[in-house]
């Protein structure tokens, strides 16, 4: 059994990012669909309202909500029982389907963490 950390998957996140960006590869409508709606998933979990404690955290976290409110909405909401929005694959050798799978793992991470 591996361990991944936090910092793995944002290397790893980065990584593919940047592979992403040189690569010029095709992207479908459908993995845009699923990597928008997963990014937007981990930008709730990490700047959820769960996430202050004290009067710093609660300014921090204002200012952290007020950018989130104001990155758009997911063009479809990740429910595949009631979209089109399918999880990427996870066997994918797609760079933007291992990233979109990346950043759903830390979004889980996250939230598990959350309510431990």
């Amino acid at each position: 059994m591996s361990t991944t950390t936090v910092g793995d998957l944002l290397d790893r996140a980065e990584t593919l990012a940047r592979s992403l960006h040189t690569s010029g590869a095709e992207i479908t409508t459908s993995q845009w669909l699923t990597f928008d709606a997963t990014a937007y998933r981990l930008l709730r979990e990490l700047v959820g309202p769960e996430r202050t404690r004290t009067r710093k955290g609660i300014v921090s976290h204002a200012r952290l909500s007020r950018a989130v409110d104001g990155f758009p909405s997911p063009l479809a909401e990740p429910n595949p029982s009631i979209t089109a929005v399918e999880p990427a694959d996870p066997a994918s050798t797609r760079t933007l389907d291992r990233l979109t799978c990346t950043l759903g793992v830390l979004a889980d991470m996250v939230a598990t963490e959350r309510t431990a």
